[in-house]
This record gives C-alpha cells, sequence and structure tokens, in this order.
C-alpha cells in the first residue's frame, strides 16, 4: 500500500461520526475497549478489547476481537430473533482474512504485547498499560500514537470478496495528543 489522500464521501462521514459517538458511549460500559474498526459497508464495528487478569493483561488471550452490530437492519434482525445482545463472534474467514489479531509477549518490556493484525500484517501495535489503562501503541505517519481506530473503505463485489480501496489508520500523538491520521491506498 502506499499513501495517499481520498476525500470522504457523505456515507463515510456519517458511518464515521456515528462510530465515533457509539464507542464513546459504549466504553462507559466496555472501558477496556483499545481501538475499533469500521468500514463503509454499515455501520457494524470490530471491537477490540484489552482482557485483563487482575491488574495485569493476560498473558494467554490479551485481546478479544469481536463484532457489535450497530447497523439498524442488523440490530432490527437480532431482536426479531430474541438476540438482546449486540456482540457477535468473528467467524473463520474473518479472523483469519480481515479482522484477526494475535499478541505474543514482547520479552524486552514485560507485561506489554506486541498485536499482529491481520487487516495491517506490515504494522506492529505494541499493547502496554499507560496509567493502568490499556492502549494499542503504534507508528502512523512516522509518530509513535495510540491507535483509536482504522477506517476501511470497501467495494462490494458479486461473486467475490469486497475489495479494500483504502484503510485509514487514525490515533492521538502519544506525546502531544493530537489525532494523527495516515492513509493506506492500494
Amino acid at each position: 500500500m502506499s499513501t495517499a489522500e481520498i476525500a470522504y464521501d457523505n456515507q463515510d462521514k456519517e458511518i464515521l461520526a456515528n462510530s465515533a459517538e457509539y464507542i464513546a458511549e459504549t466504553k462507559k460500559t466496555i472501558p477496556n475497549i483499545i481501538f475499533y474498526i469500521t468500514r463503509s459497508k454499515n455501520r457494524n464495528l470490530v471491537l477490540y478489547e484489552a482482557m485483563f487478569d487482575g491488574e495485569a493483561l493476560n498473558h494467554k488471550a490479551a485481546v478479544d476481537a469481536y463484532w457489535h452490530d450497530v447497523e439498524p437492519s442488523y440490530v432490527a434482525a437480532n431482536r426479531k430473533k430474541g438476540i438482546t445482545n449486540d456482540r457477535c463472534d468473528l467467524n473463520l474467514i474473518e479472523r483469519k482474512m480481515a479482522y484477526g489479531i494475535s499478541a505474543t509477549a514482547d520479552a524486552a518490556n514485560p507485561g506489554q504485547y506486541i498485536l499482529h493484525l491481520v487487516a495491517l500484517p506490515s504494522r506492529p501495535v505494541t499493547l502496554k498499560l499507560v496509567d493502568g489503562r490499556p492502549v494499542a501503541v503504534t507508528e502512523i505517519n512516522g509518530r509513535a500514537c495510540h491507535l483509536t481506530h482504522i477506517f476501511v473503505k470497501s467495494q462490494e463485489r458479486t461473486f467475490l470478496p469486497p475489495k479494500c480501496i483504502y484503510v485509514d489508520v487514525y490515533g492521538t500523538d502519544a506525546e502531544t495528543g493530537e489525532i494523527v491520521k495516515e492513509q493506506l491506498v492500494q
């Protein structure tokens, strides 16, 4: 992927705004969300939640990744089936080809983990605690940042998986708190 800038259309802007509002509200009940992925397809999100064993990150499973179905049509279908929880596990294909994550203990930094995202295989992410709160640290536009979210612009295709047009990686500068964005284009 190369770096370039493509402007958002109105649907993308609405999805990003709705996602930010939803996450702000959701973090009140799920405080250990470290980042999320949203897509141009709909409002559903993939949440990445740090898992704890007491006060420390869980050494067996440091991160749990799962869907939060917030697209109104998905919510309505779930409620019709009697499902009142909007959480949905990633399926095998999603874990292996799009949204999966693995964590490896960082031997040089005890208590920290190197995260490997299927969505961004060449971009290492470090999971660590800062003031007792989990943060995912990665490089965005050459700066050390706390990863907040990823936006995937895709094109739906008949009989084929969606085609990724670009990926936007967002974070806050670890030193200044400034919002940083990097757009990766195929």
